[in-house]
C-alpha cells in the first residue's frame, strides 16, 4: 500500500505518538519520492510512529523531536529505509530511529542526531613511568546504541549490508580533554572510542586527567590522577571511571526563576518542574499560570505525577510532601525503577526543600554522599480506574526572542480530595461566608466531607458523580439533586434539627423528612462544606417559607428549594412558594438568616412557620 509520494510534513505535533504519521495494521506501507519530514514532534516517533511493516525511500527527516523515543521514526515492526537522510533529530532513545524489530538501512545520510546522555567513562592507567606515553580512552553512553542515531534491542540491524551489533559506546562524539593542563578536543571513532596519547614529563609524580562532554546546556565530567613512578609496570594496569551526573552550564540562583530546562522552586510550586520536564522553557517567559480543579477518569490530555527519592550509604528512601512543605522519608527495599525527568532536590537547615537542576537518573544502590531527587513523570493520556481529583495547570508562555509568538501548555496532576472543599475562584468576601457556622450549621463536619467525596466520585448509591471540571455550578447541581431525590417534605414550625441530624433523617428510610428550614439547613451546610457560598432567604408565602441562595460565580446566584420534586436548580414551579411572585423579606429579628439560621428561632416574636400546604 503506497501511503504517500513526494509529500511534506512540517511543524506537526501529537500529544501521544506519531507527530506526522501514525500507522497500524498488518499490511506493508510505503513512503517514497523525495518526501520530507521537518520539525515534527510527539511523545514517540517525532515524525512517524508505525505498528506495521514499513518501507521508506528517498525521504529526508530533519529536526524532528520525540520527548521519549524515536526522534524521527518509532517502529514496532520490520523497517526498511533506503536513500534520503536522517539529520538533527532528538529523542531520549533512538535519536533518529527507535526500532523494536528487524531494521535495514541503506545509503542513508545520518548525522547530528542527539539522544540523551546516560554516562561518560574514562579508561586510564593507574600508574605510568616517567617520560613514557600515557594513553586514555573515553566513551559516551547515550540513548543510541547503533551508528549514533539508532536504538534497537529486539531485532537485527543491517546498515549498507553489514550487520550491526548494539554497543553502549556512541560514535562521533567530541570531548574536551585536559591532561596535565594540556587541553585538546578528541572525537570517538566508529566504535565509539575517543583516544588521546600524552608524553609524560620526567619531573612529575602525578598527572591529572579530566574529560568532559557538553550537550543541551549540561556538562558531564570525569577525572582522575595517574601516578608517575619508575616502578610502574611496563604494561600499565588500567581502571575505568564513570560519571552519570551532569552539571548545568547555565543556571540561576533566583528563587522561582525558570531557565534552561531546570527550575529553582520550592515543593509548593513543584508544577514548574513538571513544565520543565515537558518543554524547553529556556525559550519562553511565563506570562501567566492558571489553576483549576477537575475530577477525571479518562481523558486525552497530558497527565503528570511525581516521586521523591533520596539515596545514601544505607540505600534508597521514598518521600512524601508533608503539610509544612517538608518531606517525610521511608526506607525502600531497592533502588527505584521510575523513568521520567530527574531533578536535584536540596534542603536547608530549616527543612525547606528546593527543586533545582535536571540531572541524569541515579542508578547506584547506595551513595557515599546523600543525594535527593524530585522525579517528574508524564503520560500522553489519563486513564484512572475511577474518578480521581486532579489539578489542571495552564501556562501561557511568550517566546523570549519573538514576543508575538505565544504558546499555551496544560497538564493535569492527580491530587487529594481536599480540592473538593475548595472555594477556588470566589472573592475573599464570599470565601469568608464559607466559614459561617454554628451549632446547627455544622460546616466542614466529617459526616458531610465523607459523603461529599462519595457523591462527587459517584459512590453514594446513585448518580455518576462529577466528571470534568469541579465548578461551583456542578457542585450545586450535584448536591441539590442528591438531596432532593432522597428527602421528603414534612411541615412543622421552626427548625427542629441541626444539620447532622437532618442528614441522619435523610439517610434513614423511615424518617427521611424535614420542613423547609431544616432542608435548607442541610443544603447550606453541604454547599459551604464543598466551597460554595450559600445563604438562607425567607419569603412570606403562607405562614412563611425558607429557600437557599447559592453563588455559582462571584455575582451569579441560584435559588434552590428541595421541598418539591417539581423544582430544579433556579426553578421553583410552585406558584404559591415562588420567590419571583411572592414578597421576599428578611424576617424581623432574623437578619442573620442571610448567613445562618438565627440562634433564637424558638422566640415567639421571631417565629418562623413553614408552609403546611403544598402548592
Amino acid at each position: 500500500m503506497n501511503i504517500l509520494n513526494n509529500s511534506n510534513f512540517t511543524n506537526n505535533k501529537a500529544n501521544s505518538n506519531g507527530g506526522g504519521i501514525y500507522l497500524s495494521g498488518s499490511s506493508r506501507s510505503t513512503i517514497s519520492g523525495n518526501s520530507k519530514f521537518t520539525t515534527n514532534s510527539a511523545k514517540n516517533g517525532g515524525a512517524i510512529y508505525s505498528n506495521s511493516p514499513l518501507a521508506i525511500s528517498s525521504t529526508k527527516f530533519s529536526s524532528n523531536k520525540a520527548t521519549d523515543n524515536g526522534g524521527a521514526i518509532y517502529s514496532k515492526n520490520a523497517l526498511n529505509v533506503s536513500g534520503g537522510s536522517i539529520t538533527g533529530n532528538t529523542a531520549n532513545y533512538g535519536s533518529g530511529i527507535c526500532n523494536l524489530a528487524n531494521l535495514r538501512v541503506s545509503k542513508v545520510g545520518i548525522s547530528s542526531n542527539v539522544a540523551k546522555v546516560i554516562s561518560i567513562s574514562l579508561k586510564a592507567p593507574t600508574a605510568v613511568k616517567p617520560g613514557k606515553k600515557l594513553t586514555i580512552n573515553v566513551y559516551l553512553k547515550t540513548g543510541d546504541n547503533i551508528a549514533g542515531a539508532i536504538y534497537n534491542s529486539k531485532g537485527n540491524t543491517s546498515i549498507n549490508g553489514s550487520k550491526k551489533t548494539p554497543s553502549d559506546n556512541t560514535p562521533g562524539k567530541t570531548f574536551s580533554s585536559a591532561i596535565a593542563g594540556s587541553k585538546k578536543n578528541i572525537t570517538s571513532n566508529s566504535n565509539g572510542v575517543a583516544t588521546r596519547t600524552y608524553n609524560v614529563s620526567k619531573n612529575v609524580n602525578k598527572v591529572n586527567v579530566s574529560v568532559s562532554y557538553s550537550q543541551g546546556g549540561k556538562k558531564w565530567t570525569v577525572s582522575t590522577s595517574v601516578k608517575v613512578s619508575s616502578t610502574a609496570p611496563s604494561t600499565p594496569k588500567t581502571k575505568t571511571y564513570t560519571n552519570k551526573k551532569s552539571i548545568s552550564s547555565s543556571s540561576s540562583s533566583s528563587t522561582g526563576y525558570i531557565k534552561g530546562g531546570s527550575v529553582t522552586v520550592g515543593l509548593s510550586n513543584h508544577e514548574d518542574a513538571h513544565l520543565a520536564s515537558l518543554i524547553d522553557i529556556s525559550k519562553y517567559k511565563v506570562s501567566s499560570k492558571n489553576i483549576s480543579y477537575y475530577n477525571l477518569k479518562k481523558r486525552s490530555s497530558i497527565g503528570v505525577t511525581y516521586y521523591i527519592y533520596k539515596v545514601n550509604k544505607d540505600g534508597w528512601y521514598s518521600g512524601t510532601i508533608n503539610s509544612k512543605n517538608g518531606v517525610d522519608w521511608k526506607k525502600i527495599g531497592s533502588k527505584p525503577t521510575t523513568s521520567g525527568t530527574w531533578f536535584n532536590l536540596s534542603s536547608n537547615s530549616k527543612g525547606n526543600y528546593t527543586i533545582g537542576k535536571i540531572v541524569p537518573k541515579y542508578t547506584n544502590n547506595t551513595s557515599k554522599s546523600q543525594f535527593s531527587f524530585f522525579v517528574s513523570v508524564s503520560k500522553a493520556s489519563i486513564n484512572y480506574k475511577s474518578l480521581t481529583p486532579c489539578i489542571k495547570y495552564t501556562y501561557n508562555l511568550v517566546n523570549k526572542n519573538n514576543t508575538k509568538s505565544k504558546r499555551t501548555v496544560s497538564f493535569f496532576e492527580n491530587t487529594t480530595t481536599d480540592i473538593y472543599f475548595s472555594g477556588l475562584g470566589f472573592s475573599s468576601k464570599l470565601k469568608n461566608e464559607l466559614t459561617y457556622s454554628d451549632s446547627r450549621i455544622q460546616v466542614n463536619h466529617s459526616d458531610f466531607k465523607n459523603l461529599a467525596i462519595k457523591i462527587f466520585q459517584g459512590k453514594a448509591g446513585s448518580g455518576k458523580g462529577i466528571e470534568g471540571k469541579l465548578s461551583a455550578d456542578q457542585k450545586i447541581r450535584t448536591i441539590y439533586a442528591w438531596i432532593k431525590k432522597r428527602m421528603d417534605y414534612h411541615g412543622y414550625s421552626n427548625s427542629h434539627y441541626k444539620s447532622t441530624d437532618v442528614l441522619w433523617r435523610l439517610q434513614n428510610k423511615v424518617k427521611k423528612t424535614a420542613n423547609c428550614v431544616d432542608q435548607s439547613i442541610l443544603l447550606v451546610t453541604f454547599l459551604r462544606t464543598v466551597g460554595v457560598p450559600a445563604y438562607f432567604e425567607h419569603n412570606w408565602a403562607f405562614e412563611g417559607h425558607v429557600v437557599v441562595r447559592a453563588y455559582y460565580t462571584n455575582t451569579g446566584k441560584y435559588v434552590l428549594d428541595t421541598t418539591n420534586s417539581r423544582n430544579d436548580v433556579n426553578i421553583i414551579r410552585s406558584k404559591k412558594w415562588n420567590p419571583k411572585t411572592v414578597e421576599i423579606k428578611s424576617y424581623p429579628g432574623y437578619k442573620a438568616s442571610k448567613f445562618y439560621v438565627h440562634k433564637t428561632t424558638t422566640n415567639k416574636k421571631n417565629k418562623v412557620s413553614c408552609c403546611l400546604t403544598r402548592g
